[in-house]
């Protein structure tokens, strides 16, 4: 699997979880209005923390991807001990996930191919309201293409050098392939 697909799980799995138990948790992590409320409240977590989330994340996509809902329960369950959803929730979810990820796939190979038609077709499947459609044309493509390319090469950087989590593979900055506008 992708790493931007792997990006852009780690974030909907957050954002279903978050959803699905109807808590702040996700705000309560760092993201949104709640954060200054809840910054000091919130443990520091370890690297074996963080990863250890990371590899539960990862398991709840993979089953996602994968269509098996037995293993997205014990996933999810693992990841978090709140409610998870009925088989037929699931189903739809995991539909859900998997045109998403197509999609996103045909939007990251027009940008790897450097193909602006291409892109904006693929950009605008995924989402018709996407920001960048307006932002990028045809006479900047090529330096959106090359800050995308720096944007991979640094993620991948921090990656060798063991600095992952949050912030360095596209969670704070709109995952990998993400339909919020962010990178592709």
């Amino acid at each position: 699997m992708k790493k931007s697909t792997i990006s852009l799980g780690i974030l909907a799995i957050t954002i279903l979880a978050t959803a699905a138990v109807g808590t702040t948790v996700w705000a309560a992590g760092g993201r949104g209005m709640m954060n200054k409320q809840f910054k000091d409240a919130r443990p520091q977590q370890t690297a074996a923390q963080i990863t250890d989330q990371q590899a539960k994340q990862k398991a709840v996509q993979d089953a996602l991807a994968s269509g098996n809902y037995d293993a997205y329960v014990a996933a999810f369950k693992a990841l978090n001990e709140g409610r998870v959803m009925t088989s037929e929730q699931f189903k739809a979810k995991s539909a859900e996930h998997q045109a998403r990820l197509e999609k996103n796939d045909a939007v990251n190979a027009a940008l790897v191919a450097g193909d602006y038609t291409a892109w904006v077709k693929a950009e605008t499947a995924a989402n018709p309201n996407s920001p960048m459609l307006t932002k990028v044309t045809a006479t900047n493509f090529a330096s959106y293409k090359q800050a995308m390319d720096l944007r991979k090469q640094s993620d991948d950087l921090m990656k060798s050098l063991g600095i992952v989590g949050p912030g360095n593979e596209g969670a704070g900055r709109g995952g990998a392939g993400c339909m919020m506008g962010g990178r592709r």
